[in-house]
């Protein structure tokens, strides 16, 4: 290998390539932004159609099924779900991971063309949305004040919002709560009808009244004049004195005459509190492709510059902060990284007891993940839990190669009597190609992981690839810079002794220890070479009773990670009054202070926003619906963790009298990027509404048995309590009468309609106009409406209509083009498999009615369609490391020897898992396939010297006894390093460690044991394979 001997023979050039690694790299560090996660694109596109004045059905059937029957054809869809309510089709479309939206957009734009042709001619152009995660808040401030309450809409809206939103990176901002400015015309009935004025006709008169209009120019001489009519109410005032009509007697009526002027409120639809005070909630979303805790720190930065400039009784705090556990996480997992880093280095100084070695083994290390930062960089990825998680586990092993060919160096020094540069030359060339086989097959186990579909992939593919180039580098470093330094500041084995002569203590200590170490070894290696059968069968019995453990550890899609905040719904009986809910509420703020001490901040709401974004966001809202939730203290603050919290706070919820159904199962992060609803689903398809709610009823009593499963739900939800104004259209029409006109009138009475603008110092403000309260209060007002004809008379509806009491419509689901119900809950100390295994078990005693069929979903079929896809990696990841090492060996028999290293290395994985309590999950999966090319290395490094031996002319028992002792240092250096390395990982309880823990006790579990039984095993194999194997295919051949 011509490397070695470049880096060598060009000292300076060597450390110049790698000064300018460390340069680019700290200035990648540098740049590199902070997220929780790899970007991630959702790959899903939702289509909106309105067909006003359409029911649930109507739209189902005229809309939705048009649109998914023409869209089902698009190619990479995975599923398709709608949802029909009245007036709106919502479909949504989601793709395998990896999709290409931009292209999908377009065959999803053709399929739209195509169904409009089938939509009826009312409804509107259906609309292509894109969902993106920028789309997700990543700030939720909550804003009280005292005195300045009234106005505090108006004063966050213009001096805090419009700061915010000049922001870089800041895409919008969105005001809940609080009370908006607005002129009241609270009409009385009687007044107005003595006047024989219908209120459409009022309604008409203001607008016609307040009108500013351009009207034209003129020029005169040589000024050309614009012509304006400012006809625009100066104030509030001014309303009064608008005429109406006239009195019988011809004397002017105002509006004064028949209404209520107030400069007042919007009513309050939404209540909304932080920490017991009223307040409103401002919600900030960041621009798509903007970097989440770059914007939030941006904001923060400005933040005291914004109160300082608001009244003195207004105060700011932070709701919600995506960027907080983010950066606590990654924090967390940088206090692991220099440990994992000190770990390593205190290992191989343990090992070769000098400084000096360990120095030139220990650069490897930062020009390794030096070279990852760069890389990371290149391709516009992020410092995010799966790119640190990579460096992480990675460090242990940077310095496999560097030890290895430092330890050849060496002995070319001391036992061959070479000189520094021929021994940094010959030894790192001696061992080059072993040592790139050795890396390549770690590597090779790394490239199915990318090539895994979904979000596993997805996620887990900056991992591998972090961990890849971390190892290339590692190798080029062992091969350049170690050879390099060794020809520099390599000491000699004489040098060493004289040093360990005047220090004594503790390294002779440690050298006595080792050889002692080596004296037991050998030994038990040569007893298990006397005993082949029992230790094979001992093996045997080893792997297969440890693969009984898959029967006891539970399993799950994704570990729950505690994020420190905490969040429920309560809903009351549908059509509840808001001020009932308010109640209610009140009862839920006084249990989570008393019962909740960890709370830093919390919230409360009830009702809902007109503006709706609340249901964009995937968020509950009702006037029968009450949202709660806060933030936590930091989780070393804190013996309870947050789904604890939630649990103990459900448990002393249902004692409130009223409550419908309450739901703190808290939605993960990963089940709202898959949009699998609640992580247990059952779904339950079929057309007919009646069977297939009669079946979710059964169905949600079997799952409100099952321990673990919390909150189960029904998604159908009853329709909501409605007058119906049943019109009789003959009479109707007998008064010359049509249905706008009706329906126009009593909206205008009860709800009211915005009549005009009323301009202020550059603001708009709606007047509203309506009957007062006292006239809208019983069903005799509805029917004592008045309706005036085209012949001047106000008839009142009940000569032509009636009420009648209904429910309102059903949202109708569909799920891939048919009607579904979905019967969920949330997870609560129990894995997701075990829950998963009683529903099924459950299902089995429920007779299904006919035309009605169920499947599971949530993450348990995510779960499964991980776990076959990692299955495939595992053995595509063994085959490809059997490929490299039979080219390194060119030898087919060798590779399947060292190949025995690995279902050991499963066992030990298992046996830590069920130890330690963890569950078998896609991470700790991802884990057990690393194993494979880690525990193949150190069997490579036994079967490669034994090899040597034998070629030497020793038997194959006598080669193996000498192999063993000799390459023990190494082996468990190599696997000491790895442990240490990931120690720190696999000890961390600080934010996010949820997610990395099973991954680094798999990885220290599958190793421990692998390295204790590789190193008595796979020579108990190999001689079988030589004594035995081999002379039988040779006998063959010849």
């Amino acid at each position: 290998m011509k490397l070695p001997e470049f880096s060598v023979n060009r000292p300076i050039t060597t450390f110049m390539i790698f000064i300018g690694i460390v340069l680019l790299g700290v200035v990648a560090l540098l740049m590199l932004p902070i997220d929780m996660l790899p970007n991630l694109e959702i790959p899903t596109l939702s289509v909106i159609t309105v067909y006003r004045g359409a029911s649930a059905e109507d739209i189902e059937t005229k809309v939705t099924k048009v649109l998914e029957d023409n869209l089902a054809t698009v190619p990479k869809i995975k599923e398709i779900t709608s949802i029909s309510n009245d007036n709106l089709s919502a479909i949504s479309l989601r793709f395998e991971w990896g999709t290409d939206l931009d292209e999908a957009a377009n065959d999803v734009r053709q399929g739209i063309d195509f169904a409009k042709r089938s939509l009826p001619d009312d409804a509107e152009t259906p609309m292509l949305v894109k969902f993106d995660m920028s789309m997700m808040p990543i700030l939720f401030f909550g804003i009280t004040a005292r005195e300045s309450y009234a106005d505090l809409r108006d004063i966050v809206d213009k001096r805090f919002c419009d700061r915010l939103k000049r922001i870089p990176g800041v895409a919008m901002t969105e005001i809940y709560g609080g009370m908006e400015r607005e002129i009241k015309v609270e009409v009385d009935k009687q007044r107005l009808e003595a006047c024989n004025i219908p209120i459409e006709q009022l309604v008409g008169i203001l607008a016609a009244q307040n009108v500013a209009m351009p009207a034209g120019n003129l020029k005169v001489g040589v000024i050309d004049y614009l012509l304006r009519v400012p006809g625009e109410f100066e104030t509030v005032a001014d309303f009064e004195n608008v005429v109406i009509g006239q009195s019988q007697t011809g004397n002017p009526l105002y509006l004064r005459d028949v209404a209520r002027i107030e400069d007042s409120f919007k009513d309050i639809n939404q209540h909304i509190r932080i920490n017991r005070e009223p307040a409103l909630m401002v919600m900030v979303m960041k621009q798509s492709g903007a970097n989440t805790v770059s914007v939030v720190k941006a904001i923060k930065k400005v933040l005291p510059g914004i109160e300082a400039e608001l009244p003195e009784d207004v105060e700011i705090s932070i709701a919600m902060d995506t960027s907080d556990f983010i950066n606590r996480a990654i924090g967390n997992l940088k206090e692991t990284l220099i440990l994992a880093l000190v770990f390593v280095m205190f290992v191989v100084w343990i090992f070769l007891r000098e400084l000096r070695g360990s120095f030139i083994i220990g650069l490897t290390i930062p020009f390794s993940l030096l070279t990852a930062f760069i890389l990371l960089f290149m391709l516009d990825y992020t410092i995010n839990m799966m790119s640190l998680s990579a460096i992480i586990i990675a460090i242990g092993m940077v310095v496999d190669d560097a030890i290895v060919v430092y330890e050849n160096i060496f002995r070319h020094r001391s036992e061959e009597g070479e000189t520094r540069r021929e021994a940094s030359i010959f030894g790192a060339s001696e061992v080059g190609l072993a040592v790139t086989a050795a890396t390549f097959t770690l590597i090779a186990i790394y490239v199915p992981v990318m090539f895994v579909p979904g979000i596993t992939g997805i996620m887990f593919r900056e991992l591998s690839l972090a961990i890849i180039v971390v190892l290339a580098a590692s190798l080029f470093s062992s091969l350049t810079l170690t050879p390099v330094l060794s020809s520099k500041f390599l000491k000699t084995k004489e040098q060493i002794e004289a040093n360990e002569k005047k220090e004594g203590g503790l390294k002779d200590r440690l050298e006595q220890g080792f050889l002692r170490l080596g004296r037991l070894y050998k030994s038990t290696l040569s007893w298990s070479l006397g005993h082949k059968k029992v230790v094979i069968v001992g093996g045997a019995v080893l792997f297969f009773g440890s693969l009984l453990l898959l029967i006891v550890i539970d399993t799950e899609f994704m570990p729950a990670i505690d994020q420190g905040e905490f969040m429920g719904y309560v809903d009351l009986p549908v059509g509840t009054r808001l001020e009932e809910t308010e109640k209610v509420m009140e009862q839920l703020e006084d249990m989570m202070e008393k019962s909740i001490p960890e709370m830093s901040l919390g919230y409360s709401m009830c009702g809902a926003s007109e503006e709706g974004m609340g249901a964009i966001m995937g968020q509950r809202s009702g006037k029968n619906i009450i949202s709660i939730g806060g933030k936590l203290v930091p989780k070393k603050e804190r013996t309870r963790s947050d789904r604890d919290i939630m649990n103990d706070l459900r448990i002393q919820v249902v004692d409130i009298p009223g409550i419908k159904e309450i739901d703190f199962g808290s939605q993960d992060w990963m089940q709202m990027m898959l949009g699998s609803g609640k992580p247990v689903q059952v779904e339950i398809y079929g057309n007919d509404f009646e069977v297939t709610d009669s079946l979710a009823r059964r169905i949600k009593v079997m799952m409100d048995r099952i321990p673990g499963l919390t909150d189960v739900t029904i998604s159908r939800k009853p329709g909501k309590p409605e007058l119906w104004v049943e019109v009789d259209r003959k009479k109707m029409a007998a008064l010359g009468l049509n249905m706008a006109q009706v329906a126009s009138a009593i909206r205008t009475q009860f709800y009211g309609t915005t009549a005009t603008q009323f301009r202020e110092k550059g603001e708009e403000y709606d007047t509203f106009v309506r009957l007062r309260a006292e006239d809208r209060s019983t069903l005799e007002d509805v029917l004592n409406a008045n309706v005036m004809t085209p012949f001047g008379k106000l008839v009142p509806i009940r000569n032509f209509a009636s009420i009648r009491e209904e429910l309102g419509p059903l949202t109708i689901e569909r799920k891939d083009q048919v009607r579904v119900v979905n019967v969920g809950g949330g997870l609560y100390k129990r894995a997701l498999g075990d829950v998963t295994a009683d529903i099924k078990k459950g299902l089995k005693q429920i007779d299904l009615p006919m035309g009605a069929t169920i499947a599971i979903g949530g993450s348990a079929s995510d779960q499964a369609e991980s776990f076959h896809w990692l299955a495939l990696a595992f053995i595509l990841g063994t085959i490809l490391v059997y490929m490299i090492m039979a080219a390194q060996f060119e030898s087919l028999l060798d590779p399947f020897i060292i190949i025995f290293s690995v279902p050991f290395a499963v066992a030990g994985s298992l046996w830590a898992l069920f130890i330690t309590g963890n569950t078998l999950s896609i991470t700790s999966f991802i884990g057990i396939i690393m194993l494979v090319g880690i525990v193949v290395k150190n069997a490579i490094v036994l079967v490669d010297y034994a090899n040597i031996m034998r070629r030497r002319g020793l038997a194959v028992q006598e080669a193996l006894l000498i192999t063993g002792p000799r390459r023990l240092r190494p082996v468990l250096m190599t696997a000491a390093t790895t442990i240490l390395g990931l120690l720190p990982m696999a000890l961390k309880t600080g934010e996010g460690s949820e997610m990395w823990r099973p991954l680094a006790i798999t990885v220290i579990g599958g190793l421990l044991l692998s390295t204790l039984v590789t190193l008595v095993f796979v020579p108990v194999i190999y001689s079988i394979f030589e004594e035995r194997v081999r002379r039988y295919i040779n006998v063959k051949l010849n």
